[in-house]
């Protein structure tokens, strides 16, 4: 089923893979004929009839898609099963401005959703703190009002209606909002999806998101190996003592997010990448593409940097000299390789040539694993 409908409460389409087709569902003029009854429309044009169900229709758009058609959209809006009463906005959710270095001086941000459809679910409750040296100097906590939001969603995140109803509407609290956010930094768990429903709530009050942000998602994926990357089973990955409340508001996990950014800012994980100094060679170069080649399934490229001392050639995790994965050694009459031992030795090969570095793959999957746990 394209739709749904619970306890007289009207709610969106599951599945809005265009949102554009629903925008001329709203906006267009359509000539057809709806039969309550038995929930079917037929939608004539100039050239063609379209008999239309919720489930089906036999335009060009349905046929080639099969996702929800513009008659589709209009006969669910005609019989009351989707709401149209909202603000149709431009906002194409392009937000894409990462902090590229690390930073202790930021605003860790959570939100509670309708759903997970920016363009229509609504943002129901927003947290933040703003931590400024590694200290929390501020904290910003807010119910939204709104209607338009199931029920259960409300009871699975601990908020009842009622709770909501001397809460400030998104246009009052996204202000209110971005006066606290000021410039800084924006640190997010699932940044991608969430920083779409703040720029949007900006945008429908005529303001923008202009702030660089962290997503600590994504870093915990590079990061830790885990089962999954729930935000709880990351907290317990990194505190098995942890006291973390359970009722989970979004300030609430702000902090626990906060906990996460601490220990990945300890490892310096956002710093830009590395770039040659004056003595290294294109050979070093070479040699370190050879060896982002092998390891790109084990460890994002990203975290692999390297470090030329003069002596050594180092390819290191996150720029961390702790954490150095083998040196080389590139002289014109030799080719040395150095790989770390368990005792915390080193063990040297001779190279033939660059090639020579595909026959340690295994012994550098087995480093990698150990310095990234």
């Amino acid at each position: 089923m394209f739709w749904k409908q619970k306890k007289q409460l009207l709610i969106y389409p599951e599945n809005i893979k265009d949102f554009k087709i629903y925008q001329s569902a709203v906006k267009e003029n359509f000539d057809s004929v709806i039969n309550d009854k038995n929930q079917k429309g037929v939608y004539k044009s100039d050239i063609n009839t379209y008999n239309t169900t919720l489930t089906s229709c036999n335009c060009a758009y349905f046929d080639v898609n099969n996702t929800p058609c513009k008659h589709m959209y209009n006969l669910a809006i005609e019989l009351g099963i989707l709401n149209k009463d909202y603000k149709l906005t431009n906002y194409t959710g392009d937000y894409k401005k990462k902090l590229k270095a690390n930073t202790n001086t930021y605003v860790v941000v959570d939100l509670k959703m309708a759903g997970s459809y920016y363009e229509t679910d609504e943002i129901i409750e927003i947290g933040a703190i703003k931590v400024k040296e590694q200290e929390i100097i501020s904290v910003f906590s807010t119910l939204i009002k709104t209607t338009k939001v199931d029920e259960t969603i409300l009871v699975s995140n601990n908020i009842t209606f009622k709770m909501m109803s001397n809460a400030p509407t998104i246009q009052k609290a996204i202000i209110d909002f971005k006066n606290f956010i000021e410039e800084y930094p924006l640190v997010i768990y699932d940044a991608p999806l969430k920083a779409k429903f703040l720029g949007k709530a900006m945008f429908d009050v005529s303001e923008d998101l202009d702030n660089p942000f962290v997503d600590i998602l994504s870093l915990a994926k590079k990061e830790y190996l885990l089962e999954n990357y729930k935000l709880m089973t990351l907290i317990n990955h990194l505190k098995s003592d942890t006291d973390a409340p359970v009722t989970h508001t979004s300030i609430d996990n702000c902090y626990l997010v906060n906990y996460i950014y601490s220990d990945l800012y300890q490892k310096n994980l956002l710093k830009e990448p590395s770039s040659p100094g004056p003595n290294t060679t294109q050979e070093e170069l070479e040699a370190f593409k050879i060896l982002s080649s092998m390891l790109t399934n084990i460890i994002g490229t990203e975290r692999l940097t390297y470090k030329d001392t003069g002596s050594y050639f180092a390819v290191l995790i996150n720029d961390n000299p702790r954490k150095w994965i083998c040196r080389l050694k590139l002289g014109k009459k030799r080719k040395i390789l150095i790989l770390p031992t368990e005792n915390k030795q080193e063990e040297q090969y001779i190279l033939n040539d660059l090639q020579d570095l595909l026959k340690y793959y295994h012994p550098m999957v087995e480093i990698v694993q150990k310095l990234i746990i």
